[in-house]
């Protein structure tokens, strides 16, 4: 018994919906319903052309970003042993200057 109400229940719901789509489609003028078909599948083509544009923009970007970011660490490493030298490098000639003064000062007392 159980099933044959359920399958009363889906033909009364399908009956209802088949009378409701028959008011609501003779309530509409056709031209309005085929402008906004038309108007959906503008729409919708527009929205699937800009999903594959940013689908392979997102791709070149990984694909750059990868490359890029090999070439950021490789420059960083540069600029941290050119930092590491050039603070030897003066430090070098701080000391140089420091014996310069100290050797003119001791020429001079002579």
């Amino acid at each position: 018994m159980p099933q044959q109400t359920e399958q009363e229940e889906k033909s009364i719901n399908e009956v209802c919906a088949e009378h409701t789509i028959k008011r609501m489609k003779g309530m509409m003028n056709e031209v309005d319903l085929s402008k906004i078909v038309q108007n959906q599948n503008s729409i919708h083509e527009i929205l699937e052309y800009n999903t594959t544009s940013l689908t392979s923009f997102n791709d070149f970007s990984h694909i750059k970003y990868e490359e890029f970011s090999k070439k950021l660490d490789s420059h960083s490493k540069c600029i941290k042993e050119m930092k590491v030298d050039l603070e030897y490098i003066f430090k070098k000639l701080r000391y140089i200057t420091i014996l310069a003064i100290c050797y003119t000062l001791s020429d001079n007392s002579l």
